[in-house]
């Protein structure tokens, strides 16, 4: 009996750890930024996921935030969304989070090891020491 007990603790916390979240899951993202820069460009990210996917470039810094359709893959699809979305009027929108930052809606084998979270991304500041006014020119 005791031992069917201990066999029964063991399956329960190994079904634990298999239904536990992924740590990259929790990780802030902007779905659509493949090349990590905080903007989102149609042609510039389609060109770093292509360039990634057949090219033997580096690999998007967030996985979940290039799976713009949200399938759990990285593949041709994900070029054509970003394409689609970016290029054509009244496309569909890319999956959450997009446009703003968040976590990733759906469980899936992808992540962000090395993206630069949405909470640290602060778009570049005007130094005025470097504004040209047009009374300059004259």
């Amino acid at each position: 009996m005791k031992r069917r007990l201990w066999l029964w603790a063991w399956f329960v916390l190994a079904s634990l750890g298999t239904l536990a979240p992924h740590a990259e899951s929790q990780t802030l993202f902007r779905r659509g930024d493949i090349n990590g820069d905080g903007l989102f460009d149609a042609v510039a990210e389609a060109a770093y996921l292509s360039e990634a996917l057949f090219g033997g470039g580096p690999a998007p810094q967030c996985a979940d935030a290039a799976d713009v359709n949200d399938d759990g893959l990285l593949d041709v699809t994900d070029i054509l969304v970003v394409l689609q979305f970016g290029l054509v009027p009244g496309s569909p929108p890319i999956e959450a989070p997009y446009p703003d930052c968040g976590l990733d809606p759906t469980a899936d084998s992808l992540g962000c090891d090395r993206y630069v979270t949405c909470a640290s991304f602060a778009p570049p500041t005007e130094d005025s020491s470097y504004v040209l006014a047009v009374g300059d020119l004259v």
